[in-house]
């Protein structure tokens, strides 16, 4: 909390922690040892979690008792060397959840999607287009949307009031895609110019001051009235796995890839070069 780490990452780090004190029937720090570290990695793998999962349990379980051990609580880490194993081989039906086309057409043809509001369309097309987390759409502020000699891009940071990003590596200036401006998307950014800095209406909600719960909920819900079942479909989070997919598929670097979903796209001539090629390759696909 001093160290200003958002709050659903304490309580994912929280509930990854007490995990593994449940696991275990020490009762001192100092009396778990490597091996006792081992039988947890093992059952990890036994309990059908992912293996990014399964990973970011061990990694929390590790940061705690390198916390552990820097109080002077424990002489050693006993999940110093401990490590998940390797990746294991994609199966086809491993693969992470993205959009269908089938399924994009199913949601933008249903009647419940056209009669939804500007938010939530706009919501939508910015992560498909853009490859933004919904929380960081969710909370764009009016100052956000960018032009500047002609280019028109989304800022996204961590400057306006709430403003939350997933870590500092987030921060990065993503160009506004040709669709987006096609379909109007300055006209809507110029007629919000009368609200009080934030784009759309959506809210912080609970303690971890979510932006995108509502925008989930209702996604979900119009999910299922289109007859897509629960655990059985994408999710708003998918839209981003969407975007970085068809990047790729479009033999686009990878580098130029992680500059558009994960960090802040580098001043100077090179980043405008990306930046219209990007956008050219992008164009109608």
């Amino acid at each position: 909390h001093k160290a200003g780490i958002r709050l659903l990452s304490v309580k994912q780090l929280t509930q990854r922690i007490e995990h593994f004190i449940t696991f275990t029937s020490a009762t001192q720090v100092t009396h778990i040892t490597s091996a006792d570290a081992m039988q947890y990695r093992d059952t990890l793998l036994t309990q059908g979690r992912s293996y990014k999962s399964n990973k970011e349990y061990l990694a929390a379980t590790f940061q705690f008792f390198k916390w552990c051990k820097l109080m002077n609580y424990c002489t050693q880490n006993p999940f110093e060397s401990v490590t998940i194993g390797q990746k294991p081989k994609a199966k086809a039906s491993d693969a992470r959840d993205r959009w269908s086309t089938l399924e994009l057409k199913q949601l933008f043809d249903s009647a419940e999607y056209r009669v939804s509001d500007d938010d939530f369309k706009w919501v939508t097309l910015l992560m498909l287009y853009s490859g933004l987390r919904p929380s960081e759409a969710c909370q764009l502020r009016i100052s956000d949307i960018k032009s500047v000699n002609g280019s028109t891009y989304i800022a996204i940071s961590e400057g306006g009031q709430g403003q939350r990003l997933k870590n500092i590596n987030a921060v990065r200036e993503v160009p506004i895609h040709a669709n987006l401006l096609k379909r109007g998307f300055m006209a809507f950014v110029a007629s919000r110019a009368h609200q009080n800095g934030q784009l759309f209406g959506y809210k912080q909600v609970g303690q971890t001051e979510d932006w995108s719960y509502q925008y989930c909920k209702l996604l979900s819900t119009l999910q299922t009235k289109i007859g897509m079942e629960p655990n059985a479909r994408p999710t708003a989070y998918s839209f981003r796995h969407t975007f970085i997919d068809s990047m790729k598929q479009l033999d686009i670097s990878e580098h130029i890839v992680a500059q558009e979903v994960k960090s802040r796209v580098k001043q100077g001539r090179s980043s405008r070069k990306n930046t219209t090629f990007i956008k050219r390759a992008l164009t109608d696909n």
